[in-house]
């Protein structure tokens, strides 16, 4: 199943160069890994974690800017994470301007 996923990864446009190197130690990695699903988790986590981060950089590093008929200027923005807890911890600071 990894390597399914890991090959259909590889064959998307917008794949860089460095996107298939860490495929191919990603796949090497998956090979001693024991619990498939723990392992998924448990970089998710990592990967989506805001401990470290200000709520402007959580907030801008998704961040669209969009020009709608050159008198309307809008942002928009999403906040990936598997830890909701960490945003709710936050919630009177999401709530500030940034």
């Amino acid at each position: 199943m990894q390597f399914f996923l890991i090959l259909y990864f590889l064959n998307l446009q917008l794949v860089q160069v460095e996107d298939v190197e860490v495929a191919k130690e990603l796949a090497k990695t998956l090979q001693k890994v024991d619990n498939i699903s723990e392992y998924g988790m448990e970089m998710l986590v990592a990967g989506t974690s805001m401990a470290k981060s200000s709520m402007k950089e959580i907030i801008n590093q998704d961040k669209k800017n969009i020009s709608l008929l050159v008198i309307w200027k809008i942002a928009v923005a999403q906040i990936n994470t598997v830890q909701i807890g960490e945003l709710v911890a936050r919630k009177e600071e999401i709530a500030k301007r940034n």
